[in-house]
This record gives structure tokens, sequence and C-alpha cells, in this order.
């Protein structure tokens, strides 16, 4: 996460089959706006980070109405897996095979009345507080009542309906139509070339839940007809059924070489404290206080009985630890290293004692580490072109050309 850090590659929109290359520019430097206005790139960075520790995270663009109540302004909200459940089916990073997502926030009433404020009477009304044992992992839920936060659920669904699509058979462009029958049949007049023919076509209607009270069903308000989701995911293995090896993070496949190490460092750390008292070999009655030779720490004393003799009592002596300790130590460090697919020169460490090192050797030998992480980064690349393209969509959907022209002048 670091090196993603150091090297964000912003988002840019380019035109397509013959589209505008003016109008291209005009949506990169909106795009540029809403990332620069509402930290987009470091919600990117974040969502990484949580992916590469946890497996899984989410980034989601939405509309906020408080600042600009006519188009409204795009903002992002990072989503942790235990604040996500969804089709534990799905193959697809862009979600297009996945039947269902579920998200849930914790809210306060007058948070949840500026998102629905047309539902005040229900809102009001609703209690707080109450358990349904879901999302028990998230940190809200392991305190019932206690924040008299109100339980905010909203569920997603896709759903394949049949649209009309028109079809130009000259140059085989297709288009969703959605206006009424009357205005396709002036079209037809017009456009004698275009033919209208029948498509299934994928949908997503939108739940919302609070305190088990549907407040809201049908099609997404932000027009965006798609999962507002954008997953980041780390090791990502869809032909596994189990999510255990399915969605894995960097932190997983490290877990057991580091619990091998830790074993052996508690052995040492062990070995050393025997050695401040390592026990004695006394003769029966030979000690005045025979607590006294239990006792650890330094500066201790064992007073022996007058007829005692000095070979009645001697110390045990603990063993050193083997040499094949730490060189045992040193291998499951490399393990941990080789699993994770980094090496020293990643952290700017020559492999070996030659300080003289030239710089371009060094960076190429970063370049080469870095091949083994390349599935990490073009995962990463993946989900921010579908959260660019997200938020085009809710740009062509809301802003309005007034809008527009205030940002790019």
């Amino acid at each position: 996460q670091g090196y993603q850090r150091k090297n964000r590659l912003s988002i840019t929109i380019d035109p397509v089959e013959g589209s505008s290359e003016d109008t291209a520019n005009i949506f990169t430097d909106v795009v540029q706006h809403v990332m620069a206005s509402s930290d987009g790139y470091e919600a990117i960075s974040d969502a990484f980070k949580g992916c590469l520790t946890t497996g899984m995270s989410f980034l989601s663009p939405y509309l906020d109405y408080r600042s600009d109540p006519v188009s409204g302004d795009i903002r992002f909200h990072r989503d942790d897996w235990n604040a996500v459940i969804m089709d534990p089916f799905f193959t697809k990073r862009d979600l297009s095979d996945c039947g269902f997502i579920a998200r849930r926030k914790y809210l306060s009433r007058t948070e949840v009345l500026s998102l629905l404020p047309e539902k005040e009477d229900v809102i009001m009304n609703l209690p707080w507080g109450s358990r349904d044992d879901k999302f028990t992992y998230m940190p809200y839920a392991r305190q019932w009542g206690m924040q008299k936060l109100l339980n905010y659920t909203e569920y997603w669904r896709t759903k394949w309906v049949m649209k009309n699509v028109l079809v130009d058979m000259q140059t085989g462009e297709t288009k969703e139509w959605d206006g009424d029958k009357k205005r396709l049949e002036l079209y037809k007049q017009v456009f004698p070339q275009v033919q209208v023919v029948k498509k299934p076509v994928r949908t997503v209607e939108l739940g919302i839940i609070c305190e088990g009270e549907l407040l809201y069903y049908g099609k997404d308000p932000a027009g965006l007809d798609d999962y507002p989701f954008v997953p980041f995911l780390a090791i990502f293995e869809p032909s596994y059924d189990l999510f255990t090896w399915k969605v894995q993070s960097l932190v997983r496949i490290v877990r057991d070489p580091q619990i091998e190490l830790n074993k052996r460092r508690s052995k040492m750390v062990d070995m050393i404290d025997s050695q401040l008292n390592s026990g004695w070999i006394a003769k029966t009655g030979a000690v005045s206080n025979p607590t006294s030779l239990y006792k650890s720490g330094q500066g201790q004393v064992v007073f022996l009985k007058p007829e005692a003799q000095m070979a009645d009592i001697q110390r045990l002596q603990a063993p050193d630890i083997p040499q094949g300790m730490f060189q045992l130590e040193a291998e499951f460090e490399k393990d941990i290293m080789e699993i994770a697919g980094v090496n020293s020169e990643l952290f700017g460490m020559a492999e070996n004692d030659k300080i003289e090192t030239a710089g371009v050797l060094s960076k190429m030998r970063q370049s080469a580490g870095l091949v083994n992480l390349q599935d990490l980064f073009d995962g990463l690349r993946e989900s921010q072109k579908l959260l660019g393209r997200k938020v085009l969509q809710l740009i062509q959907k809301n802003y309005s050309a007034e809008k527009i022209q205030a940002i790019t002048k």
C-alpha cells in the first residue's frame, strides 16, 4: 500500500467508437474535480489497504445533496468486510453475476431523517437498540442499545426485465428506450432505419430497512441502475466455494509461518529467563530456609546451616540457546517474505553487503520484485476503472449543464 500511495494513477475518460474528444476531456476535468474535492484517491488507497489486511473492502460513490440540493455532490463511502453481506457465489470483480448485496450502517435518528425526509412520521417513532442478529461482526453490533443508533440496512437485488431496445440497422448501434409508446412511434417515423427489439436487461432494485421497518423499495434514486459498490479484493480465487479460500489477504497467507516463528521466539525467551534462576541441587537439611531456593531475580541470598558444606548445594546451569534456533528463526522470517511475494530490495536494502550498488540496478530489482505482487495491482486498477465508470454515470445522470460549466469553465 505504500507503493500504491507513491504511485497513484488518475482516472481519465477516453473517447471510443468515434465519440467526441472534447466531450471526453470535459468529463475528465469533472471527474478530476470530483476526486479532488471528495478525497477520492485517498479513499481508493484506504480501500486498497483494507483489502490487503482483511482480503475485501468496498468503495461506493453516492450523491450528497446537503451542499448542492439540485445536482448533488459525488462523495465516497468505504465499507469494510463486516458491514456487507453479499452473494457468496459471485465470480466476477464487477459484480455482474452477484445476486444481492446488503449493507448496514448505524446512524442517528436525525441522520436517517436527512436521508428519507418524506418518512419523518415513521422514522420518529422507530425504536432504537433492537437486536436482529445480523452483521454481528460490526463493532456497533457488539454494544446493542449503548449508542442510541438506528440500524440502517440497504438491500440491493439484481432483476432482469424486458425492455425496448433501438437498433440502427445501418450502423449496428443499440440504445435502450426509456420513453413511452407514443414518442417511440414518432421516433420510428423520423428514423425509419431504426428497429425496435425486445431484450432482457439487467437492473438493480433497492430496499431500505431501518430497525425492521421497510422505508423504501424501488429503483436506485441516483439513477445508476447498478450496484454502487466497487469491490477491492486482494487474493481472489472464484473457483473455491468457501470464503476461507475464495477471498484472502496478505495477512492470511503469512499467518502460519508467523505462528511458527512466534513459537520459536517464545522458547528462546524462556531459555533466557531460565538462566536467571535455573534451579539448585541441595542436600536435605543443608539450607536454613528451603523457600529461598525457589526465589528468582537478582541479588537473592541462600543461607546454609552451620554444619553444611559448600558442596551440599550446587546451582544448575541452564543450557545456552542452540545456534540452530537462530538459523531456524531466520528461515521463518525468510519464508514470510517469500510467501508474501516481497524481497529486501523493496525495502531499500540490498541483498548483499555491497553498499555501492547502482541506483538504476536497485530500481530494476525493485521492479522485478513487484512481479509477484502484480496481481494485486492489476486488481486495484480494475477496481479503479469500475469506480471511474460509476462516477461518470452519476455525472451524466445527475449533474446539470450549469454545474458542468461551473466546474470546467
